[in-house]
């Protein structure tokens, strides 16, 4: 039986809600730029183990609630350590992915980082690159960050 089961009068629900309550809070609270990349490091880790646990949903709805409010955010993130992050969760899938450039198709976590990545480049845009540099200088190298990055910018420049 899960936690929200405990009990005789619901106290296991009333826990979690004031988990929930309190782990929101937390977030609120935090440093940004920590807490998108202790997110992203915590969806690589529970989405390589075998276990089917309702992490991994739950860490991309979280890091999609942040995505929603990115613009917001942008002036106290550090972008280089955010893209860094996104950089090595790529990396780490890059072997599992079925596509020919090393990604899922059906990735959610490959879906939730572009859209992280094309948030930053609608708001820095040429000013991106100033920022992607540390991922140039990473020994496994990028296959889609700068593809993402160029196709966003040149849908800009487009309009």
């Amino acid at each position: 039986a899960g936690l929200d089961k405990l009990g005789e009068n619901s106290e296991g629900a009333i826990i979690i809600r004031t988990m929930n309550s309190t782990m929101l809070s937390l977030i609120e609270k935090c440093n940004p730029t920590s807490v998108f990349c202790a997110l992203i490091a915590l969806y690589q880790v529970h989405t390589q183990t075998k276990n089917q646990s309702k992490l991994p949903e739950l860490v991309a709805k979280c890091i999609l609630k942040l995505a929603k409010v990115l613009d917001s955010l942008m002036p106290v993130l550090d972008i280089g350590k955010i893209l860094l992050y996104i950089h090595k969760y790529l990396s780490s899938i890059k072997n599992t992915g079925s596509k020919t450039d090393g990604t899922s198709a059906n990735d959610v976590g490959t879906r939730i980082v572009k859209t992280i990545i094309c948030e930053i480049v609608k708001k820095k845009e040429e000013k991106f690159w100033e920022y992607y540099k540390a991922i140039e200088e990473q020994p496994i190298k990028d296959t889609n960050i700068k593809r993402w990055a160029t196709l966003m910018l040149k849908s800009l420049t487009s309009v």
